[in-house]
């Protein structure tokens, strides 16, 4: 587990989508539910993917931010693996 899982910003996007549809479900069944449900469901997503080992890709050789996917660092040009 990095520390750069935790500060990216990515992750905290994409935990927002889910937790958008957990407060809209809560709103519906309680409106004071949706709120909460929300945004406890956004801390539960955001924990389980920044703790996730492979949702942040980085260079073992230079150390910065590689695209999921890719083959080589766009930014030293060496392959990732």
């Amino acid at each position: 587990m990095r520390l750069e899982n935790f500060l990216s910003f990515r992750v905290v996007l994409v935990a927002l989508v889910p937790a958008a549809l957990l407060a809209g479900l809560g709103d519906a069944i309680w409106r004071p539910l949706g709120p909460v449900v929300g945004v406890v469901g956004w801390l539960v997503i955001y924990v389980l993917l920044a703790a996730a080992t492979g949702t942040v890709l980085y260079c073992p050789h230079c150390r910065k931010r590689v695209k999921m996917g890719a083959a080589a660092c766009h930014h030293c040009g060496r392959t990732v693996a």
